[in-house]
């Protein structure tokens, strides 16, 4: 079966629709190395300072068909937090294989999310230093984008038996507030980076921890997790 535009993810959906829709294929090809260009250039300095000529030339499509399918420079890194979301994901999912206690399992996703941060890779630049910024010029973009995290967050939490709270201490439903607080985690580690750089990795990464339980609260007894069984 031929790969079509339909089966890729969202970001490669948009920019290969800004084309003729003949070169649709030629074109999802030219956006992943848009992408990889984008990724590599963000490792590579460690920042998101980079211009459009410069992915150009380091993806080798030439300008005015980067214009074409990422209008700017907020296209271009939302589609790297897309495209490599599902990648940190995937990598956290990994390391709480290990872990069967749902508590352990939700204290080593919020350590680990610190330390896939720290890395610098491209995409933990991109999400940490930009995250604030996009949401506000492209909020629904960029709630797509932190989905992945929010969801495997959310289902650790319900598995643990923790909820937010709110400021006067009554648990959290809503699934927006895990939205809230995960950027609230974010800005706390950018924050850390920026002007905390000489602090003990691990004890910074405590530090993340402790901060993700004092935003949130036990579940009363009686929960029932996703599942459906009484989490213990």
């Amino acid at each position: 079966m031929g790969v079509t535009m339909l089966d890729g993810p969202g970001w490669e959906r948009r920019a290969v629709q800004r084309t003729t829709r003949g070169l649709q294929l030629r074109s999802a090809d030219r956006a992943q190395r848009v992408v990889a260009a984008v990724r590599a250039l963000a490792m590579e300095r460690g920042s998101t300072e980079f211009t459009m000529v410069e992915v150009a030339e380091a993806s080798g499509v030439p300008l005015r068909t980067l214009y074409r399918q990422f209008p700017g420079r907020d296209e271009l890194l939302l589609a790297l937090l897309e495209e490599d979301a599902r990648y940190g994901v995937e990598m956290l999912g990994a390391q709480l294989d290990d872990r069967a206690d749902p508590s352990a399992r939700l204290e080593s996703f919020v350590v680990g999310l610190w330390v896939f941060m720290e890395k610098g890779s491209g995409y933990a630049s991109v999400l940490v230093r930009e995250h604030l910024r996009l949401a506000e010029a492209h909020p629904d973009e960029t709630k797509a984008c932190l989905e992945p995290f929010v969801d495997l967050m959310t289902e650790l939490m319900e598995r643990a038996g923790v909820a937010f709270s709110d400021p006067m201490g009554a648990p959290a439903e809503e699934y927006a507030d895990a939205f809230v607080m995960f950027s609230v985690l974010l800005a706390h580690m950018q924050a850390v980076l920026l002007f905390r750089p000489k602090l003990d990795r691990r004890a910074a990464a405590q530090g993340v921890w402790q901060l993700f339980r004092s935003m949130s609260t036990d579940i009363a007894p009686g929960h029932r997790g996703r599942a459906g069984t009484q989490e213990r």
